[in-house]
């Protein structure tokens, strides 16, 4: 399953039709094809590397990694 699929959740617990670089793709066609199908994704890979599907029940959720992957995204939202 593509993970930008309606109500498709990505490891980091947001919806994929929220997730700013998702909406990137749908307008400039050159954004996220999904945290699974990415390259890289270091919230992905960590949650993989912890043997999760997900952030979630994390010994360490939320870590580093989750925050600055969040961090990231506030760069494009207007609040």
């Amino acid at each position: 399953m593509k993970n930008s699929e309606p109500g498709a959740l990505s490891p980091c617990g947001l919806n994929c039709e929220w997730c700013v670089y998702h909406r990137m793709e749908e307008v400039t066609g050159s954004g996220c094809p999904g945290c699974f199908e990415r390259e890289k994704c270091q919230i992905r890979d960590c949650a993989c590397e912890e043997g999760r599907a997900m952030c979630e029940g994390c010994d360490s959720h939320p870590c580093s990694t989750f925050l600055q992957g969040y961090e990231c995204m506030k760069e494009h939202y207007v609040f």
